[in-house]
């Protein structure tokens, strides 16, 4: 990206620091001899002996003092850089944008630098300062940047001329690009005596947003030429990288699109730029009040109330509108541009295809999350039937059926071998095949504690007198009914149901 060719700091800008005396003009909107109005319509004055300074990074000698003739008889005034002196410049008549003092003849030294401009002015003789250009230090960007028609960034067509004055097109559809690093820029341009009375139609995009269109008119003036005219102003975007096309619509009074200069807004504080044309604004950028400009709170606070520019008037004016607008008051929606981050073009709308898909992504993982649900439902289910329904235990207890000993009425039981239990407690070797088989089946009921079987034994060994029949041993069939209760005769012994295997042995 080229340089720009200078810095430029306007009067406002709250860097410079004034002396006693100092006036702020916040609505100098007048063109002057060939010029057009002050640079943001701004002006200091002075009509008495003072001076101001300003200290800036840059090139020791490309330095300029721009200011304002607005008398016949101009005041005297002197500029220094760190104490050497400048060369002045004297005017011959009024007029806006001239050359104060300064030089380009000798850059010298680099780095920090002090301007001092002294001024011996009076009522009838005042001096009005605009503001100052110079070169910076390599790779420093500070504040506004001003960059000539000639600058290498502007990219012009191939039907672009280039004149004394700056560039000019008469082909309708010829392009300008230019990229720039700011919030945003103005346009200025120019007129001679080759250039008939009429208007021209062009258009101007930042960051591929909609095209605004602005008209060029050039009123007869009998002026041999016109200089720092006022095209346009984009409003202001994010800091950073942008993008500006300019294209021209072509005009049928033979009315050429010029260029004599670009002013690049890169200042934070000081002033705040807003678009001109104002009722020319496209879609997708923002709506302004006007052509007025405010200052930085810093700057408001010390000189007033802030500056406006307003449409140079009579035959200076450059004015637009949008086709088709009838009034300033027509309503528009108030869109936020786009950050230079996204390149400043505005998206299309997501394409259906991708609408559906994300419609069939989420119904997929809601039926998964169903599905998943409903199996673990079916898996509680399915282990609650299998605690219910498992196989049963042989050795659950049933509640006993007492049966009324007076009644006449008993339970069929299944009489087994008597075996006899000796004097140590222990049960002998059965005698016969079914005992055999019962006491396998039932062995675990019979062994007996140490403790108990000793007691157990006095207990046998010690039967009543009235009779010494053997006990009996009574088994229980699983239908849940409670057997006879002993008769006193003999001790029954219960022990639970025998089950055969299930291969029928």
């Amino acid at each position: 990206m080229a340089a720009p060719d200078f810095v430029i700091v306007d009067d406002s800008n709250p860097t410079i620091k004034y002396g006693a005396g100092w006036t702020l003009d916040n609505n100098a909107d007048t063109p002057l001899g060939t010029t057009g109005p002050p640079l943001y319509n701004t002006l200091h004055s002075a009509t008495s002996q003072t001076k101001f300074t300003f200290t800036y990074n840059g090139a020791f000698g490309s330095l300029f003092v721009i200011g304002s003739v607005v008398s016949d008889s101009p005041p005297s005034w002197n500029c220094t850089v760190d104490n050497k002196p400048l060369p002045t410049f004297q005017p011959q008549e009024q007029t806006n944008h001239f050359q104060l003092c300064g030089s380009t003849a000798g850059p010298g030294i680099t780095g920090d630098h002090t301007l001092q401009v002294n001024v011996d002015a009076s009522e009838g003789s005042p001096f009005a300062f605009d503001y100052v250009l110079y070169t910076p230090a390599p790779k420093i960007r500070p504040g506004d940047l001003t960059f000539d028609s000639s600058n290498a960034q502007i990219q012009y067509g191939p039907l672009w001329t280039q004149t004394p004055l700056g560039q000019v097109t008469l082909s309708a559809g010829e392009k300008l690009e230019f990229d720039f690093n700011g919030h945003s820029l103005t346009w200025f341009g120019f007129f001679n005596e080759n250039i008939p009375s009429g208007q021209a139609t062009a258009t101007y995009s930042m960051d591929g947003l909609d095209p605004i269109t602005f008209f060029i008119n050039n009123a007869q003036s009998g002026q041999s030429e016109m200089t720092d005219q006022l095209f346009f102003q984009t409003p202001p975007f994010p800091v950073g990288r942008h993008h500006l096309e300019v294209v021209f619509r072509g005009s049928e009074d033979g009315i050429p699109l010029s260029l004599n200069r670009i002013v690049v807004q890169n200042n934070t504080v000081g002033i705040q730029p807003t678009a001109f044309p104002s009722d020319a604004l496209g879609p997708g950028t923002v709506p302004t009040a006007g052509l007025s400009r405010s200052l930085s709170p810093a700057v408001s606070a010390s000189t007033g109330t802030p500056p406006t520019i307003p449409v140079p008037t009579g035959q200076f004016q450059a004015s637009g509108s949008r086709p088709g607008a009838t009034s300033s008051t027509t309503s528009r929606p108030s869109v936020t541009p786009t950050p230079s981050g996204a390149s400043g073009v505005r998206k299309s709308s997501p394409q259906p295809i991708v609408i559906v898909g994300i419609i069939i992504v989420v119904a997929v993982v809601f039926i998964c999350i169903a599905l998943l649900i409903r199996r673990r439902r079916l898996r509680r289910i399915s282990d609650s039937s299998r605690a219910m329904y498992g196989r049963p235990d042989p050795f659950h207890h049933l509640p006993m059926v007492e049966l009324n000993p007076t009644s006449g009425k008993h339970q069929e039981h299944v009489r087994l071998p008597s075996i006899d239990v000796d004097r140590e407690g222990t049960i002998p070797s059965p005698s016969t095949t079914i005992a055999r088989r019962w006491l396998e089946t039932t062995a675990s009921v019979f062994r007996i504690n140490p403790a108990w079987s000793t007691k157990q034994a006095e207990t046998i060994s010690t039967p009543s007198p009235s009779s010494r029949r053997p006990p009996r041993v009574m088994m229980h069939q699983d239908s849940g009914v409670q057997l006879p209760q002993p008769d006193g005769e003999s001790e029954i012994i219960e022990v639970p149901p025998a089950y055969g295997s299930i291969s029928g042995r």
